[in-house]
């Protein structure tokens, strides 16, 4: 049971520009250390992978980068749309590669082994796993460094697929909440609207089955961010609880940090946030 209004997380405010800056810093610094002088990384049409664009274009200048469309049976129109869209408005090169064949292809395959099973998560994670495979054929064939579009909160919990979107040899938004992802991305537009308004609005989806939203399986992203920065800052179970969170709501986001454990070893190196005079971190 709550007590009292529990705390949110932290706004950037003025320090968002100094961040943006940072991470871009770091990803072009990322590139040069790698020796590869392009980027390239799944271009969904939701918060992170437009983020990321922005980041990329910013760092490397738009004719190194490349986004890969990678739509699936549960690709809405309007999330190909937005990624065009955020493709144009930056000058970045896309390819539009549906990956409807090869899930059918692999789900003949394992019909017979799974048959009668519930295969929901692992039809899922096929998905996952086979944009990361066509991410990486254009890596090795045009030598771009793949980056990785995950994000702090998701990372945290697990709300990601090993050898699936996990791919990639740098990610820039690792340091940054889901909250803060949206901030950076108002960011940007306020100097420059390239990121389309429907992105900032619609309701995130990994979009690997019907329907499917991300806050329908983790929980609201505000309560989310602000219980795993409570835990980042070292905080006690109890302490959190007395600044008002739900028992049941932070027991669910503990246990599903513990299990994602061992995945952090197996990700892309992160960026770092700089030091800030705010005192957030």
């Amino acid at each position: 049971m709550s007590h009292g209004i529990s705390p949110s997380l932290p706004k950037l405010g003025a320090d968002a520009g100094q961040i943006y800056s940072s991470l871009s810093a770091q990803l072009k610094d990322a590139v040069s250390q790698a020796h590869h002088t392009d980027v390239v990384f799944g271009l969904s049409g939701g918060i992170d992978s437009a983020l990321t664009a922005a980041l990329a274009a910013d760092a490397l200048g738009a004719g190194r980068v490349h986004g890969i469309i990678m739509p699936s049976p549960f690709t809405g129109k309007t999330s190909v749309d937005d990624a065009l869209e955020i493709a144009h408005n930056l000058g970045i090169e896309t390819f539009t590669i549906a990956i409807d064949s090869i899930l059918a292809e692999y789900e003949l395959m394992l019909e017979a082994p799974m048959y009668g099973m519930d295969t929901a998560l692992t039809h899922q994670n096929l998905q996952a796993r086979i944009r990361a495979n066509i991410l990486m054929a254009f890596s090795n064939q045009f030598n771009w460094l793949v980056l990785s579009t995950r994000n702090r909160s998701e990372s945290m919990v697990g709300y990601t697929t090993l050898y699936g979107d996990m791919v990639g040899a740098f990610a820039p938004l690792a340091p940054l909440y889901k909250g803060w992802v949206y901030e950076l991305v108002e960011f940007r537009n306020a100097h420059e609207p390239v990121i389309p308004e429907d992105i900032l609005t619609k309701a995130p989806s990994a979009e690997l089955a019907s329907g499917q939203t991300d806050e329908a399986e983790l929980g609201p992203y505000a309560q989310l961010d602000a219980i795993l920065y409570q835990i980042d800052q070292g905080k006690d179970v109890e302490d959190i609880i007395k600044q008002g969170f739900d028992r049941d709501a932070l027991k669910r986001i503990e246990d599903m940090i513990n299990r994602a454990q061992f995945k952090h070893r197996y990700a892309a190196p992160p960026a770092v946030l700089p030091d800030l005079d705010s005192g957030i971190l």
